[in-house]
Formats: structure tokens, C-alpha cells, sequence
């Protein structure tokens, strides 16, 4: 029996302002891609505008198999996959999947810093129920915070807390914290 590799997500790295050019070349090659647009206002000396510009600037996710990532690199404007030293890095389907289901609800995400922990949130009604974050309390309110985190970037929404309920840390998180508290 032959083995046959899923395709997998992968953050692609692209040259500055390339991530529309990107998208459309890997659409055109019949790769499915991902690449969040929320609206800007732009201003010139003459006039405002608001534009969709990427949430994620020089990046666009490309589903695709690994080992068959030639035609991926030799599209013009892409300058590398994301990996760790010389190992692929996915990017999780359900981060692509939170991440759509963000955009698609229409409350447009607003870049923030990355959060690499915190207290695990899932959405209980609304647009986004079913979407899952990170809770951060704020003076003007309360945001769940949507993270990519082979990229380190995040984006956040504001939620009402009423819409929210809280998630168990996952056990490896209790242990890391139990064998810290030892020491």
C-alpha cells in the first residue's frame, strides 16, 4: 500500500505588500490559501480611504504536501516556508479554522502583541460562539485574543463577558506548573 501525505497548512513568507499577489498565484494553481484582509484607513494628503490590508503582514497560508513544495517556492513573491532549522512547521488546522471563523463573523480582528499563555476561553454565543482564545481583561473592556503561533502574531476581538465561559489549562500546563512549584 502506497502512503500518501495529507496536505497540511503552512505559513508562507512573502517579499513586502506581495500577500494579494501571492494569493491569487497560488488560487490560479489550484492551491487552497488563506489570507485575512481587515479593513485600514489610509490617509494621504489629499484624501482617506479605507483599505483592506493582510492581518498578518507577509504572510498568506497555503494548504498543500510538504514534499511537493517546489511549486509553492517558485511562485513569484514568496520568499520561504516558515520552518524550524530544517523541519516544516504546520500551522494547526484548528488555528486556520478559528482564524476563518473570525473573519467570516464580520468583527474585524485588531493586531495585538502575542500571547504565548494565558487563560483559555471558548465564545458561548453570538457571531463567534465556538471560537476559542485567550481572555485578556482590559480597561475598556474584554478581548479574546486569536494566535498563530508558528508565526507569534495574534490578533483580538472585543467580547462581551456574558458571551464567554472559561476552559480547563490543559493537563500538560497543570504539570508544568505543579513541577515548577516543587522546585
Amino acid at each position: 500500500m502506497i502512503h500518501v501525505a495529507t496536505p497540511e497548512w503552512y505559513a508562507v513568507m512573502v517579499k513586502p505588500n506581495f500577500e494579494n499577489t501571492v494569493a491569487e498565484l497560488f488560487e490560479y494553481k489550484g492551491y487552497e490559501n488563506f489570507l485575512p484582509l481587515v479593513p485600514e484607513v489610509r490617509e494621504w494628503s489629499d484624501r482617506r480611504k479605507v483599505v483592506n490590508c493582510p492581518l498578518f503582514p507577509r504572510y498568506v497560508f497555503c494548504r498543500f504536501q510538504f514534499d511537493r513544495r517546489v511549486p509553492i517556492l517558485n511562485t513569484p513573491g514568496v520568499v520561504k516556508i516558515v520552518s524550524f532549522g530544517n523541519q516544516p512547521s504546520c500551522v494547526p488546522k484548528e488555528e486556520i479554522d478559528t482564524l476563518r471563523s473570525v473573519m467570516a463573523s464580520q468583527v474585524h480582528p485588531v493586531r495585538c502583541d502575542y500571547i504565548p499563555s494565558g487563560q483559555r476561553v471558548r465564545v458561548n454565543s453570538g457571531p463567534l460562539a465556538g471560537t476559542e482564545g485567550i481572555f485578556i481583561e482590559a480597561k475598556s473592556g474584554c478581548r479574546i485574543v486569536i494566535s498563530i503561533h508558528l508565526l507569534q502574531r495574534s490578533a483580538y476581538v472585543e467580547i462581551d463577558r456574558q458571551r464567554i465561559v472559561m476552559l480547563p489549562d490543559p493537563p500538560s500546563a497543570r504539570a508544568a506548573m505543579t513541577a515548577y512549584d516543587v522546585m
